[in-house]
């Protein structure tokens, strides 16, 4: 629609987070199992019994969120009857046309995408450019879990895309590892 896309790597975008915050107050590999507030502070609770009081708490820790049960009471998250790979390649892969004749330019220094009648699959360069990020979503009846590590395989992604584009399947065939995840969601909340 004209818009401008913006990408970055999620490593970046950390380092970007975390740069201005003294060491001191970055708590990593904690598993956070509550917050409060009480008398102008936020507090967070953690399962190794410690807690950090700030001045705000966001409860930012994903789908299956501690801090939303214990705002809301327990519930699932739905399986969206949707499945995606996530993998990369160096962007020396990518080819510069792609359709029939090599009707289509494609610069790889931008997102772009295909669809189908039961998938998708966005591309677009990460970190220094160097690296082509790949997210393949696909309709499946297949329960996978809601895991961003559950690896795969080249073959599997290659065989759920059998009949897609060839230029898609020749820069599929250059994955080295791949990781797929069921996509769970959840009914959006008033309170929230």
């Amino acid at each position: 629609f004209g818009a401008p896309y913006l990408t970055a790597h999620r490593a970046d975008l950390h380092r970007i987070l975390r740069e201005p915050i003294p060491d001191a107050c970055i708590h990593l590999a904690k598993h956070c199992t509550g917050a409060a507030s009480a008398n102008g502070a936020a507090m967070a609770s953690f399962a190794d019994g410690s807690e950090i009081e700030a001045d705000l708490i966001v409860g930012a820790d994903g789908i299956r969120s501690a801090i939303r049960e214990q705002l809301f009471g327990a519930d699932q998250p739905r399986f969206t009857n949707s499945i995606c790979w996530r993998a990369l390649v160096p962007i020396e892969h990518v080819p510069s046309r792609v359709g029939p004749g090599g009707s289509v330019a494609i610069e790889p220094s931008d997102y772009f995408a295909w669809y189908g009648p039961n998938g998708q699959v966005i591309c677009y360069p990460i970190g220094d450019g160097s690296m082509l990020n790949i997210f393949a979503g696909r309709i499946s009846r297949e329960w996978t879990e809601e895991s961003w590590s559950l690896p795969s395989s080249r073959q599997e992604l290659l065989e759920a895309y059998a009949g897609w584009n060839e230029a898609l399947l020749g820069i599929f065939s250059k994955v080295e590892q791949c990781f797929k995840w069921g996509i769970f969601d959840r009914d959006p909340r008033t309170e929230w």
